[in-house]
């Protein structure tokens, strides 16, 4: 377990203690997430962790107003409104 080195056992709510200050690590940060990418394409992860989130903020573009939402709801067809409603029906 990574986090074992800077986690201590307490007698408190949560059981343990952080002390941050003990964690040492010999990698960068852009190291860590370009390993974590490879894994991610390589199919080595597990459950949970393949979650890695992938930032591509170029790629999403700006976002949309208000006032042009409300106009894709209020013009959309009812094919479309009948899936929108599906996709988030909770039954």
């Amino acid at each position: 377990m990574a986090s074992a080195a800077y986690e201590h056992p307490a007698n408190n709510e949560k059981g343990f203690i952080v002390h941050p200050e003990h964690f040492k690590s010999d990698k960068t940060r852009a190291q860590v997430k370009t390993e974590a990418e490879a894994a991610m394409r390589q199919g080595l992860l597990s459950y949970g962790e393949s979650n890695y989130p992938i930032r591509t903020p170029d790629a999403a573009g700006p976002g949309k107003t208000r006032e042009q939402v409300v106009n894709e709801l209020r013009n959309e067809s009812p094919e479309e409104r009948d899936a929108r409603l599906r996709l988030y029906y909770r039954g």
